[in-house]
Order: C-alpha cells, then sequence, then structure tokens
C-alpha cells in the first residue's frame, strides 16, 4: 500500500509512495456494475493514503455524480486548502487519523511526516473543513502510549461532527513483528472507554 506515513501499528503491511493502481476509467465501471445488483449510498476512501492515488481528482467527484456519500479517509498530510476548495460540494465528510493527542507519541509511532507536526496539522485541517462545509471525523486509534491519555483538549480544540476509537490489533503477517511495543490490553481498552465521557460529552455539544 502507498502511504507517506509509517505507522508501525498498520495492518497494511510494508508501505511505500508509489503502488500498482487501477485506472480511474475501470474503477468507475466496476462500481456501476456493482450498483446494478446491491443498493449502495456510501462510497469511503482510505488506503494507506488516499490521496496518492493518481486518479483521485477523478474518482471523488465521479462518485459524486453517482450520487453516493463521498468520504475519504486520511492521515491529512496531503490536504491543504485548496484541496478543500476544490472538494467541498463533493465530499461530505473527512476523516482524520490520530493515535495520540501528544505530538512525541506520534513521532514515535510513525506518523509525524515530513517534519510536520501531526496534532498541529489535525487541528488545521479542522478548522479547514468547518471554513469549507465539509464534515469532520477524528478517528483515533488507541494503542499503548494513548490508552490512557486525554484527548478532550483536543476534541473541543478541532470540533468533530463524529469521534471513533478504534483498538489496534496485532495481525499475524501483517503487523504483529514489535507489536509489544503498542498493542493494548483488554482492561487498557476498556479503561479508556470508561474514561470517555467526557470527549462524548464534548463530542455532542460541537455538533
Amino acid at each position: 500500500m502507498a502511504c507517506t506515513g509509517k505507522c508501525r501499528h498498520c495492518s497494511e503491511g510494508e508501505h511505500t509512495s508509489r503502488a500498482e493502481h487501477i485506472d480511474a476509467e475501470i474503477a468507475s465501471n466496476a462500481v456501476r456494475e456493482i450498483c446494478k445488483y446491491y443498493t449502495i449510498e456510501s462510497l469511503m476512501t482510505f488506503g494507506g493514503e488516499p490521496l496518492l492515488y493518481p486518479d483521485i481528482d477523478e474518482i471523488l467527484p465521479v462518485a459524486k455524480e453517482m450520487g453516493f456519500h463521498v468520504s475519504v479517509v486520511s492521515n491529512g498530510s496531503l490536504m491543504d486548502e485548496e484541496w478543500f476548495m476544490r472538494f467541498s460540494g463533493i465530499v461530505e465528510y473527512v476523516g482524520i487519523s490520530v493515535d495520540s493527542p501528544d505530538e512525541s507519541d506520534e513521532i514515535a509511532i510513525g506518523r509525524h511526516i515530513r517534519g510536520k507536526e501531526h496534532i498541529q496539522n489535525v487541528k488545521e485541517l479542522a478548522h479547514l473543513a468547518h471554513k469549507y462545509g465539509v464534515g469532520f471525523k477524528l478517528n483515533i486509534t488507541v494503542v499503548s502510549r494513548s490508552w490512557d491519555k486525554d484527548f478532550g483538549p483536543l476534541i473541543r480544540e478541532t470540533r468533530p461532527d463524529r469521534v471513533k476509537a478504534f483498538r489496534a490489533l496485532s495481525l499475524k503477517n501483517a503487523n504483529s513483528e514489535g507489536s509489544e511495543e503498542w498493542v493494548i490490553t483488554d482492561e487498557q481498552f476498556g479503561v479508556f472507554k470508561e474514561n470517555r465521557s467526557e470527549e462524548r460529552r464534548v463530542g455532542k455539544e460541537c455538533r
């Protein structure tokens, strides 16, 4: 999978900056064919980093024209104000991934990209999403460095429309090597969920 990051807990395996991809016309025709037999309302693009897909600028408008609710899950490293200007009215939701409210954790995890501070970038992207009318979702991946951290300040500042929490899991032949450095126990994930009452309250107030 192509990605700009090197998150140690990622289950997609070894990332590069390039990857083979399906031609935009072939992908669009495949979706049209599937829609003949199934009712599909939403199209979510994710990766790796979906903005590395060379034809993403073609796929998203086509999906919107086909009537899909279009969303993009990204690490945000390739998004800027020009991107939000172009896709406002096309992309309904942007989901930005974060593992910890502390930048030092993000550096250790591998989400710190090209010298860009990930947490600060998340805050800036949230501001741009609100400015251009794009729904903003915060995707929290819970790892050993973050299960006991306070995400409340980050949530208050970014004012997400949605917050989702995921538990990072160790998968054999995918990301299991060195997983003892980031994997969490059932008890730790339970504590994370129990301690999220403040964040849930803040999230409701943000809507």
